[in-house]
Formats: C-alpha cells, structure tokens, sequence
C-alpha cells in the first residue's frame, strides 16, 4: 500500500484563471438512490455526511476520467480493485490495489483504468459539493461541461454498497468482493471495541472531525488516508470529538 499526496501549482493556478465552477444545481437530486452514467464508467454516492461524500467509481479498461479540478475541495482516491495510471499537470503515478493519493483543492487530475477488467475506486470528497468541477480537457467532449444531469442518473441497484449517515456511535460493516468496507463513528476516546475494530483494518479515512495530538496538535483531518500501524501507534494519545472513520480491509475481517 502506497501513498502519495499532490500539491497545487503554478500550472493549476494558470489554468484555473478566468474558470469558475457552476453554481450548484440539480437540488432535487437525491444522489443515494441514483447511479451516475459515465462515458469511462459510472459512479455512485456511498457515504455522506455535513463535511464529506465518498463515492464508488467503476472505470472501463482503459477509460479515463477528465481533466479535472475540484477548485474547493480536497479530495482522496483509493484504489479497491485493479490498477490505475495517475496523472497531473505535473506528474504521473501508478496505483496499485489499495494505493491512495490525496489531491489538494484546486489541482487537475485524471486517472485512466490500466486493468484487463476495468478499475474500481473509493473516492473521498470534502466538502460536499458534487458541483465544484472545472473540466480542463476530456476525450468524450465534456470539456467546460458541468456535472451530468438527471438523464445520466438510473436507479440504484441492490448490489451497490451504500451507507445511511451515522449521527450516534456505532460500527456498520459491507462486504464488496472479497474487501471489508466499514463506517465508525465515536464521540469521544477509543473504548477496547473501538481498537478492536480499528485493528481489523488495513486503511482509515477521516470523515468527520480531526484527530489531535495529546498537546492538541492536529494529526489527521477530513479526507486524510492513513495506514493502520502508523494510526494505532498513537491511539493513546489522541483526543478527538465527534469521529467518523472510513475503514477498509483487504480480504476477510471480523466484526
């Protein structure tokens, strides 16, 4: 499992000038019970909650996303099954299954499936706006479109993993081939169930709050990916309110 981060730069900032993202529209758009029909695929809302959404993405063999920026969101991409080739105005990244790259707002970006049977992603976007989306270039002709409308959407299946939002403490848990997918939501301190299943997981995603150091230096924040032994080093330590963690595991987990 690899990690990786990309920053805004100068060439962002270049192509970024005199762009603005649309206005939100579409209100009436309740993503939860929809799939979202791509020429590369199709995506689907998983997760959402008042600071984050984390999407399914599914790409075609060879397919390619736009090139795309999200000006004010900080966005998270996990691979869950296949490969997938990585780019920027900057530079180009190979990512394996459970590799996940952390995109700063406002960077262009597109990944392309690299597998024989197409690549599925974890997508993690914060804040919540689907709408924040400049399309710099793309091969099936959306350049400068806006997110797609109501007669790209069809009706959910019930084989998507979808989660309701978590408002109280508690452990919800799907199985999606043979990887674990799991919602956990604490209020304040670890209690033993809570390392338990923390334990059971390979990767973490903050989804609501951040995570402190025990002097009150933050450690991880909304949409951070983060390696299971590196977090539960320091699970001592930390301080936190309202915690709402995306856990992933590759292979079998017990609740």
């Amino acid at each position: 499992m690899s990690h990786y981060r990309v920053y805004f730069s100068e060439k962002d900032s270049s192509n970024l000038q005199g762009r603005v993202a649309p206005q939100e529209i579409n209100q009436d758009v309740n993503y939860q019970e929809w799939v979202v029909n791509k020429p590369w695929g199709y995506e689907y809302l998983v997760y959402l909650n008042p600071f984050t959404e984390v999407w399914h993405l599914y790409l075609n063999q060879n397919a390619v996303t736009s090139m795309h920026s999200h000006p004010n969101k900080k966005t998270a991409l996990i691979v869950l099954k296949g490969e997938a080739l990585f780019s920027t105005l900057n530079t180009t990244i190979t990512l394996k299954s459970l590799d996940s790259v952390i995109i700063d707002p406002g960077v262009f970006h597109s990944t392309r499936s690299t597998s024989d049977t197409g690549t599925i992603l974890v997508e993690v976007e914060s804040p919540p706006f689907k709408y924040d989306l400049i399309r710099l270039d793309d091969p099936y002709g959306r350049k400068g479109a806006m997110y797609e409308g109501k007669n790209q959407m069809v009706q959910c299946s019930k084989e998507d993993i979808r989660f309701t939002e978590l408002t109280q403490p508690g452990f919800v848990q799907r199985k999606f081939q043979d990887l674990s997918i799991s919602i956990k939501k604490m209020e304040r301190r670890y209690n033993d169930q809570d390392i338990f299943h923390l334990e059971n997981h390979d990767l973490i995603v903050v989804l609501e709050g951040t995570i402190l150091s025990q002097i009150g230096h933050p450690l991880y924040t909304i949409g951070d990916v983060i390696k299971n032994p590196f977090f539960l080093e320091d699970a001592k330590t930390h301080t936190f309110d309202d915690l709402t963690l995306f856990l992933i595991k590759n292979g079998r987990s017990s609740n």
